[in-house]
C-alpha cells in the first residue's frame, strides 16, 4: 500500500515518503530579483497600494484576493480599472484607463488580468508609473513583445511576476531536486495530458477567446498556450529548462472542433537541453474531463504530478504506487508583496518563462490549425442558467490523448482518426 504524506497548504513542510524537512526558511527562492520595495516610509511600515486592472471573468478572483488581504492588513485596495465598473462595492475609485488611473493615485502594484493583445502596453504604463506588477499568462502575445517588456522592466528597476499559478507549488522545487538526485533513475522522457471539456459559450466568452489574431493583433489563444499553459511551464521549469535557450525543436500537430480560429486539440513535443523531449496531448472536447497530468518517466519508475491539485505520485519500474505526497502552493502576490521588502525572491520571475514564450512563438506563426471532421463529435446538450449550452465530444478522445502522452507520439504519428482523414497538420520548428 502507498504511503501518503499530506502537507499544510500554506507551511514550509516538504514530504516524500515519511521524511520531512519543517525548516523555517522558505524552501525555493526563485531567479527573480528581491529588493526593497516602497513599502517603507522611514521606521512606518504600510499596506502597499494595489491597483487591480481586469475585475471581471479570471480578474475578479484577483480584486477580491487584495480585498481579503486587505481585511488583514497587508494590502490596500487603491483602484480598479476596467471598462466597465464593479459588480460590488470596493471602496475604491473606479477608472477606465490605466494611465489616468496612475495620474490620480498613488500605487504600489499593479494586478493585470485582461485579454493578452493589451498586455505589452498596460505593463508597460504600470511600469513606467514606478510600481511592480504581476502579469496573468502569458505574459505576451509574441516573442517580440516579451523581449520588449523584458527590456522596459530591467531599465525601470521594477518587478514583474507572471501570473503561472501551478510555478508557486512546492512541488516544482521538491520534484526538481528529486530528478536530479535521480529518484526514478535517469528521466527519459515527460509526457502531459490534458482531457478538459468546454462548451461553447467558453469560445463566446470574450472577443478574443479562441482567437489567434484579432483587429490586426496578436492573440494566440488555444489549448497549447492558455488553459494548460501551466503544464508546460511546470514541466520546463522542473527540468531546469525554463528559459528559451534550453529550449530546442518543436514539433506541432493542431486540429479544431470547434468554429474558431485556434485549435482545442493538439499535440506538441517539445526538444530541449535537458535531453528529455516533453509531448503534450490535450483536447477540451473530452466526453469528461480529468486533472491534467504531467508524468516524468525514468528508467527505474516515473513521477505522476497533478498539478492543478498539488499532488504527486511515485511509481515504481512495473507502475506500482510507492509514495504519494500533498503539496503546499504560495500566492504569488504575497510572494510578490514579499520581494518588494526583499525578504524573498520572485518565484515566477518575467525572465524565467522566455522557455513557454518560445511554444508560443512557434503556435503564432505556426498554420492554422485542420478542422476535424463533423462525424467524428457528438454534441451534448449542458443545462445553464440561461438555458441550454452544448459541448462537443470528440470520438475516443482520452484514449488518444493518453496514448500520445504515454508513447511520446503525436496525433498523427500515433493514428488518431481526426489526424489521419483529410491530411496531416504535423510541423516541425527549430
Amino acid at each position: 500500500m502507498a504511503g501518503i504524506a499530506t502537507a499544510p497548504r500554506r507551511a514550509s513542510l516538504h514530504v516524500w515518503d515519511g521524511r520531512a524537512d519543517t525548516g523555517r526558511r522558505p524552501e525555493y527562492r526563485g531567479a527573480g530579483r528581491a529588493r526593497p520595495g516602497r513599502g517603507r516610509v522611514g521606521s512606518v511600515k504600510r499596506a502597499p497600494a494595489i491597483v487591480v486592472v481586469g475585475i471581471h471573468g479570471h480578474g475578479a478572483g484577483h480584486l477580491r484576493h487584495v480585498l481579503e488581504l486587505q481585511d488583514h492588513g497587508r494590502t490596500r485596495l487603491a483602484a480598479t480599472v476596467d471598462l466597465q465598473p464593479p459588480e460590488v462595492e470596493t471602496g475604491a475609485p473606479h477608472w477606465e484607463t490605466l494611465r489616468r488611473c496612475l495620474e490620480a493615485v498613488d500605487a504600489d502594484v499593479v494586478i493585470i488580468a485582461t485579454p493578452i493583445a493589451t498586455h505589452l502596453e498596460l505593463a508597460t504604463t504600470a511600469l513606467s508609473g514606478g510600481c511592480d506588477v504581476l502579469l496573468e499568462k502569458p505574459p505576451t502575445a509574441s516573442m517580440e513583445d516579451y523581449h520588449r517588456l523584458q527590456m522596459t522592466a530591467d531599465r525601470s528597476g521594477r518587478l514583474v511576476q507572471v501570473g503561472f499559478q501551478a510555478l508557486g507549488s512546492t512541488a516544482v522545487p521538491w520534484l526538481r531536486r528529486a530528478l536530479a538526485a535521480e529518484m526514478i533513475g535517469s528521466v527519459r522522457a515527460v509526457g502531459i495530458e490534458g482531457c478538459w471539456s468546454r462548451p461553447i459559450s467558453y469560445w463566446r466568452r470574450a472577443r478574443w477567446a479562441g482567437r489567434r489574431s484579432l483587429d490586426g493583433r496578436d492573440v494566440v489563444d488555444g489549448v497549447l498556450t492558455n488553459p494548460f499553459a501551466h503544464a508546460f511551464a511546470s514541466a520546463l521549469t522542473i527540468l531546469g529548462c525554463g528559459r528559451s535557450d534550453a529550449v530546442g525543436p518543436i514539433t506541432l500537430d493542431q486540429y479544431r472542433v470547434n468554429d474558431i480560429q485556434a485549435d482545442d486539440t493538439s499535440t506538441a513535443r517539445i526538444q530541449n537541453r535537458a535531453g528529455v523531449p516533453i509531448t503534450a496531448a490535450l483536447t477540451l472536447c473530452a466526453g469528461s474531463e480529468a486533472p491534467p497530468l504531467i508524468t516524468f518517466y525514468g528508467d527505474q519508475g516515473a513521477v505522476v504530478l497533478a498539478y492543478t491539485e498539488d499532488r504527486a505520485r511515485q511509481l515504481d519500474a512495473h507502475g506500482n504506487t510507492v509514495a504519494a505526497i500533498e503539496y503546499g502552493r504560495r500566492d504569488l502576490l504575497c510572494n510578490l508583496l514579499s520581494a518588494r521588502r526583499g525578504e524573498e525572491e520572485l518565484l515566477v520571475p518575467l525572465e524565467s518563462v522566455s522557455g513557454f514564450m518560445v511554444l508560443l512563438e512557434t503556435v503564432r506563426l505556426a498554420p492554422d490549425p485542420r478542422p476535424i471532421a463533423p462525424e467524428l463529435v457528438t454534441w451534448r446538450d449542458e443545462p445553464t442558467a440561461d438555458g441550454l449550452d452544448r459541448a462537443p465530444v470528440l470520438r475516443d478522445a482520452a484514449e488518444w490523448v493518453h496514448r500520445c502522452a504515454s508513447t511520446g507520439q503525436t496525433f498523427r504519428e500515433a493514428g488518431a482518426p481526426w489526424a489521419t482523414a483529410g491530411g496531416s497538420s504535423l510541423r516541425c520548428f527549430s
